[in-house]
């Protein structure tokens, strides 16, 4: 089946996606595969570390025996380690807000520490449901890097340029643009997701802090923040799954860099994994989606309402 495409450009960056322009139907549910137990090394534990914790979340710290990044570190003075919500396979459209907080509230202590040891390139990220070692637990990655990130990069000489020309923070003019637009799906009291105008990936989505005070780091957001971040959160990869039939996702924090220079205003992207590279995207770092925005927030925004009204009990 044929269909139009709309040519549309990144908010920051010179990344060009090309936008389906009209609403065909198109399958985007994958089936997943199950992961064997016995190769996961949570529930089989013999490579790592996994320490129990009295909160219940369990941490695995990787051994230096075992923790190739130090091979590009000339320091060797690398950080990684894992968190996870559950000792068995759940995601996070299953836990609890109280059990997604707490992982979100350790995620941001170990974050503070690292950057209270100095540590400059600090990434948070979460593979869910490929099949691999860990990943069908909630979890979320935290590892330090030797060098800036290049698409962290790339925001904060955005961040620069909007600041030095217009004298404001080019996020808060996004979230100005977006907020009760037709690319928005849920709104919380501190919180808003949306699908971007340019998408990667069919069904991304961003979640961004709506004060520029709580956006300069996830590091500086209050408690009732983090609970507020569990809900929003919770809501969408709940809508995600239900919409969706639970398809894989990368979840990727972009924060600040432990740097007076580095500075954007943080936010997570949400990236599920439907659609195939194509000779466009490998070639020529053109990119192709078969939704767009619009259309995507509409369905995703039904579900996450749907999930949010359950949550907080409205019928």
């Amino acid at each position: 089946m044929s269909y139009l495409k709309q040519i549309r450009r990144d908010y920051f960056t010179d990344k060009h996606v090309l936008v389906n322009s009209n609403n065909f139907a198109f399958d985007f549910n994958r089936s997943n595969s199950s992961i064997d137990q016995s190769i996961c090394v949570i529930c089989n534990n013999s490579k790592y570390n996994v320490i129990f914790q009295p909160d219940s979340l369990e941490k695995i710290l990787f051994p230096e025996s075992n923790f190739d990044i130090g091979e590009f570190d000339i320091d060797n003075n690398s950080h990684k380690e894992i968190l996870i919500a559950n000792k068995v396979h759940k995601p996070f459209s299953k836990l609890t807000l109280d059990k997604l907080f707490l992982l979100l509230n350790n995620v941001q202590t170990t974050f503070k520490t690292l950057i209270s040891a100095n540590f400059k390139n600090i990434v948070i990220y979460s593979n869910s449901r490929l099949v691999d070692a860990y990943s069908h637990h909630a979890n979320f990655e935290i590892l330090t890097l030797p060098f800036i990130p290049p698409f962290i990069s790339q925001e904060i000489e955005s961040y620069k340029n909007s600041m030095f020309e217009l004298g404001s923070c080019p996020m808060c003019r996004i979230i100005n643009l977006e907020t009760g637009g037709p690319r928005q799906i849920l709104s919380t009291s501190h919180f808003l997701a949306f699908s971007p105008w340019a998408p990667t990936y069919p069904f991304e989505f961003w979640i961004y802090p709506k004060s520029h005070k709580s956006g300069s780091s996830f590091a500086s957001i209050a408690e009732n923040e983090i609970h507020d971040l569990s809900l929003i959160l919770r809501s969408t990869l709940g809508g995600l799954d239900s919409a969706l039939n639970e398809p894989f996702f990368h979840l990727i924090f972009h924060n600040s860099l432990n740097d007076n220079d580095g500075e954007i205003h943080w936010h997570i992207e949400v990236y599920p994994q439907l659609t195939h590279k194509d000779g466009l995207e490998e070639g020529f770092g053109i990119y192709s989606n078969p939704i767009n925005s619009e259309r995507s927030a509409e369905i995703l925004g039904k579900a996450a309402r749907k999930e949010l009204a359950n949550l907080v009990g409205v019928t």
